[in-house]
């Protein structure tokens, strides 16, 4: 089934019956702008739309700079841990920044990267917060309360977190 709602990442259409999306990742640390955008300009070629790059440092954050202004494709920024990154990237460029909730330090942090990615004109949804099953989706849906200032849901009974046997 089709997803109704669409998202724009840096001028590709996600969801809503837009064509598939494809995306890839570099395998090169990001700092390595040189190489980096070599890989970049490689998966642009062979049909890629959007690229994932990893930014677990400063260096990283900082080479967005760089890569963003150079990549023919938007560049989604994959952030773990550390919220500051994410805020690094999105004022570096980046169309799109991937977080997990779960370990990106609380509600309030990844808000905080929701609102800046707001602030930078970033569509809704070019937040992409990564989850999966219940208790992730309901994280989210708390996650976004915060963010848009509503009250938060009720979280699920604890016998909803539990997976299937």
């Amino acid at each position: 089934m089709a997803s109704e709602r669409q998202i724009n990442v840096g001028g590709v259409l996600i969801g809503g019956g837009a064509p598939v999306a494809v995306q890839t990742m570099t395998k090169t640390e990001t700092a390595n702008v040189e190489a980096t955008l070599a890989q970049i300009l490689r998966c642009a070629d062979a049909g890629a739309d959007l690229i994932r790059c990893a930014v677990p440092r400063e260096a990283d954050a900082e080479a967005l700079k760089t890569l963003v202004a150079q990549s023919p494709i938007p560049i989604i920024a994959d952030i773990h841990f550390n919220h500051t990154l994410a805020l690094k990237a999105i004022a570096n460029g980046a169309a799109c920044v991937r977080l997990n909730p779960g370990n990106i330090g609380g509600p309030e942090k990844v808000a905080e990267v929701v609102a800046a990615a707001a602030a930078a004109g970033a569509p809704e949804g070019a937040c992409c917060v990564g989850c999966c099953g219940t208790a992730a989706a309901a994280a989210a849906q708390r996650v976004s309360a915060v963010a848009t200032g509503a009250p938060p849901p009720a979280p699920p009974p604890a016998a909803a977190l539990l997976r299937p046997p």
